[in-house]
């Protein structure tokens, strides 16, 4: 329960989120309450026989029609509900499984809206990230690199 003081005017009061879990202990669904102008909400998970996720809807929404995963269990692509079928996927390193390019498409006039590369050192630490948005705007392209001290703690992040 979370309580909002009488001075948040509009939305002062209690209000109660409550969770639910499957068998094996992952979510199922969790309600929220009305607050302000908003109605309330149940938010319901769907998993594979695996027990990963692959489903969310809620308010009469779909807003995550499937996920795909590796036979590692790591997360391959995600559809969201959308006219234009937007779906991130992510390709993966197969020794290490780290993440080497990151895609958002659509079946619209743009099919890569986005693609962002990353690139590792030997250690597993991000160096450089790649960004090239597929559609005409103007700074589409934007690197950005990474910098470590001696106790891999990030202190510089720029190019």
């Amino acid at each position: 329960t979370t309580v909002i003081p009488a001075t948040q005017t509009g939305l002062a009061g209690s209000y109660t989120t409550t969770t639910s879990f499957t068998a094996s202990g992952q979510i199922r669904a969790i309600s929220y309450p009305a607050l302000g102008d908003l109605s309330a909400q149940t938010l319901t998970y769907t998993y594979n026989d695996q027990g990963a996720p692959v489903s969310l809807t809620g308010g009469g929404t779909t807003w995550v029609k499937s996920a795909s995963w590796s036979p590692h269990a790591a997360l391959s692509q995600v559809v969201f509900n959308s006219a234009a079928n937007i779906a991130e996927t992510f390709y993966r390193d197969p020794e290490t499984l780290r993440i080497t390019e990151q895609r958002m498409s659509n079946t619209g006039a743009y099919s890569n809206v986005d693609v962002t590369k990353y690139f590792y050192d030997d250690a597993g630490k991000i160096t450089r990230t790649e960004s090239d948005r597929g559609y005409k705007v103007s700074n589409a392209y934007r690197a950005t690199c990474y910098q470590y001290n001696g106790l891999a703690q990030l202190v510089v992040c720029r190019c």
